[in-house]
């Protein structure tokens, strides 16, 4: 969610630039550029990897489970391959379908669809059918296989296995994206065509291609409107699709103008520190700053922090008063409940994402399957250390050590490489004498907010970091 993240230009193809155009939003888009810098549930499946000298499914899912699934959809076939004694695999991988499709899908249906289903609200019932209708779509339609499996690629794409992960995934986008394409020309415009971009959209922001932000958000916006409206959206299949698309849609738009409004400048922005002293506020501002924690309190004070992020950090104090008594894998995430101000600072931005970070490391969201898509934690480590403000201003010491340790200590210990993480905590500290010791660490980041069940995990890495100096 960090942004500016360096994007695809100087090695985009002119099939991916033609692909991208379809989109009916590339003219007058606002693009950035930058230094290339790349970077279970009810459905139980049980995979075998593909035999390397005939390339065929060795894969097998349950009796029972794969009879629900057959069952959901039956009223129009899945496939027509049988694999030995009644085992059923509807998802024909061969190896013309591209590198480790097998395998992401088999992740897809077995870890990751569930945690979907349930995210959407759908009873086990439902989970079931909703499984079904995606097997049937993806067995017919190849943007959605290979978007399924370039989205489920994201989330294996964990520290150790990036190199042959991301070339797969790269390989699958640009599957996608031919398929946009071919449907764009035939003006095939239809539930298809958007569940693709549905699943484009959270693999771009993933790989870090910023620039095509912009041309996702207005390009779906044209294509909701050529199907007939946001009411039509989902109607060609209520299994497959139905309300569910269109809540897809209503998620992935909003993480792009979450995106695009937390993006961070190549240059220092802070604001003049020219913010009235308390006495000069309205008594309502006062009292809504008093109630902030102590070191965000003094960040207003100095200035650094202005007025348009207070409603943010009140909305996140709200959540927090919401949730304190319910476990973190039983709460809702949170998210800023109305747009943001456009005119935010480049720390204002690192601190909006950084309470972003906090709120899912908090919530279930903290160790969902697809924790290495949406919480980012290596991009978003590399973008705080690129905001030279942060890093260079005497007052905003304590607020470093607790964004790093928040952005760079994610839940999920697999999804960032523990050397990225240590160095930016022990540049937090710039060698200071002061930080040498947990105690000391902890008690800054108690000026902020700080959250008891994150403690352990960040004690351990600020231990680990501590003792390299």
């Amino acid at each position: 969610m960090f942004v500016h993240y360096d994007g695809p230009s100087k090695k985009r193809s002119a099939k991916t630039q033609r692909a991208v155009n379809a989109f009916k939003a590339a003219k007058g888009a606002s693009r950035s550029h930058g230094t290339n810098n790349p970077a279970r549930g009810t459905l139980q499946w049980m995979h075998i990897p593909e035999n390397e000298s005939t390339g065929e499914i060795e894969v097998q899912l349950s009796q029972t489970q794969s009879q629900s699934l057959v069952q959901a959809a039956a009223t129009v076939p899945l496939t027509k391959y049988m694999l030995g004694s009644e085992k059923f695999y509807p998802i024909l991988g061969k190896r013309s379908k591209g590198p480790m499709t097998t395998a992401a899908l088999s992740h897809y249906f077995d870890i990751l669809l569930p945690h979907d289903a349930n995210a959407l609200g759908l009873g086990d019932a439902r989970k079931t059918a909703y499984g079904a209708g995606l097997v049937k779509w993806s067995a017919h339609n190849d943007g959605v296989l290979h978007g399924l499996a370039a989205f489920a690629l994201c989330s294996m794409d964990t520290v150790g296995k990036t190199d042959e992960i991301y070339r797969a995934i790269i390989h699958h986008r640009q599957k996608i994206l031919e398929d946009v394409h071919q449907r764009l020309e035939r003006s095939q415009v239809d539930d298809v065509l958007i569940q693709a971009i549905c699943l484009l959209i959270p693999i771009d922001d993933y790989l870090g291609y910023v620039e095509y932000g912009p041309v996702h958000q207005k390009g779906m916006s044209d294509v909701i409107r050529t199907r007939g409206g946001f009411e039509k959206v989902g109607s060609s299949d209520v299994v497959a699709y139905g309300e569910n698309l269109q809540r897809s849609i209503l998620t992935v738009m909003s993480m792009i103008e979450f995106h695009i409004r937390t993006r961070i400048t190549s240059e220092s922005s802070l604001v003049p520190r020219s913010l009235p002293t308390s006495t000069h506020l309205p008594l309502e501002t006062q009292k809504k700053i008093s109630a902030l924690p102590p070191g965000l309190r003094d960040l207003f004070q100095t200035g650094i922090l202005s007025l348009p992020v207070l409603p943010i950090l009140n909305s996140f104090q709200a959540w927090l008063a919401q949730v304190k008594d319910i476990p973190d894998p039983k709460r809702d995430s949170w998210r800023p409940g109305s747009p943001l101000a456009p005119d935010l600072n480049n720390v204002e931005n690192c601190l909006v994402v950084t309470l972003v970070c906090l709120a899912d490391d908090t919530s279930s969201m903290g160790l969902h399957p697809a924790a290495a898509i949406f919480r980012k934690a290596k991009q978003r480590t590399e973008a705080l250390t690129g905001v030279p403000e942060l890093w260079c201003d005497p007052a905003l010491v304590d607020c470093a050590i607790w964004m790093a340790t928040v952005t760079s200590i994610p839940r999920n210990s697999e999804i960032i490489d523990p050397k990225i993480q240590k160095d930016i905590l022990k540049k937090s500290i710039g060698g200071r004498v002061f930080a040498l010791e947990w105690e000391e660490i902890q008690r800054k980041l108690k000026r902020f907010y700080y959250a008891d069940s994150r403690a352990d995990d960040w004690e351990m890495a600020w231990n680990l970091a501590l003792d390299e100096l």
